[in-house]
């Protein structure tokens, strides 16, 4: 009876010692399986910002360059696809600043060329009312002398000339005659 006794006594601190060896192996297990856990999550922590860090700054470029700034920095630092499209924008960023620097050319050339023939126009402008006037005045002044003098006048002055002579032909002596100059 003894030795019964005595062994489930054994078995019973067999027991409890596999129980405590259980317990310590589950928490082992936990502290490792913890551990295997908190690297994983910072090898993919860093891992995720290691491919996304030059998708943000791709990104951030392209939006100031959609601003209007075409100076953005797009410097590509690697042969994967992200390089390939950052080489790409910035190509065409270059295009497009040449574009529109041609583009800025040919405004400011228009914009002479229509200053110049706006100029040209004016001065048609007055040199048609001139002649307007000296056509009136030929058709309302009866006197040979104050037409002439007036004609010399309008011609000198509208015209922007230092001086203006009216020559008349004599059909007698076929000579030239100074009749008027201002």
């Amino acid at each position: 009876v003894v030795d019964v006794s005595e062994a489930q006594e054994n078995v019973m601190d067999a027991q409890q010692s596999l129980a405590a060896e259980s317990r310590r192996t589950i928490f082992i297990l936990a502290g490792f399986m913890l551990a295997v856990w908190a690297v994983f999550l910072l090898a993919s922590r860093w891992l995720g910002n290691a491919l996304t860090s030059p998708l943000v700054e791709l990104t951030q470029s392209a939006q100031r360059i959609a601003e209007g700034d075409l100076t953005a920095d797009l410097q590509s630092r690697s042969n994967d696809e992200v390089g390939i499209l950052a080489k790409t924008l910035e190509t065409m960023t270059h295009n497009l600043r040449g574009v529109i620097g041609e583009t800025e050319q040919r405004v400011t050339e228009r914009t002479a060329d229509l200053e110049k023939a706006t100029l040209e126009s004016q001065q048609r402008t007055q040199e048609m009312k001139t002649i307007s006037e000296v056509a009136r005045a030929i058709s309302t002044e009866v006197n040979l002398e104050n037409l002439l003098n007036l004609i010399t006048y309008l011609v000198s002055e509208r015209f922007g000339f230092y001086h203006v002579g009216v020559f008349l032909i004599d059909t007698v002596t076929k000579y030239a005659i100074l009749r008027a100059s201002n």
